[in-house]
């Protein structure tokens, strides 16, 4: 396993690489829905498909992504989650977004 932080201008970038089994094209595209399993290499006691759909929305809670990308030798693949910073709050019309709340609206703009 391989964890990596990385601080671009406009984010931080957690990248956590491993070398497990690879995910199945057939739910690449579903990973981080609710309910989605398919991993070989867990036991014979699964999971419940939450785990993975509980970061997508605290990430996105936080104005923050997640996704899975391609990991160099001798990795698999490598999650990689997004933290903006909050300069770049400063710089955006923080009330132009309508799923932003007023508590965080007031969090995130600059005084």
């Amino acid at each position: 396993m391989s964890v990596k932080l990385t601080d671009e201008p406009s984010h931080i970038e957690i990248q956590i690489a491993d070398n497990g089994a690879p995910i199945p094209e057939a739910i690449a595209g579903s990973l981080f829905e609710p309910f989605v399993t398919g991993s070989d290499s867990r036991s014979a006691s699964s999971g419940t498909g939450l785990g993975l759909a509980i970061v997508k929305k605290v990430m996105e809670q936080h104005f923050g992504e997640v996704f899975v990308s391609e990991a160099a030798s001798p990795y698999t693949k490598a999650f990689v989650l997004h933290f903006p910073k909050l300069s770049a709050f400063n710089k955006m019309e923080v009330e132009d977004c309508d799923s932003v709340s007023k508590n965080d609206q007031e969090r995130y703009t600059k005084k």
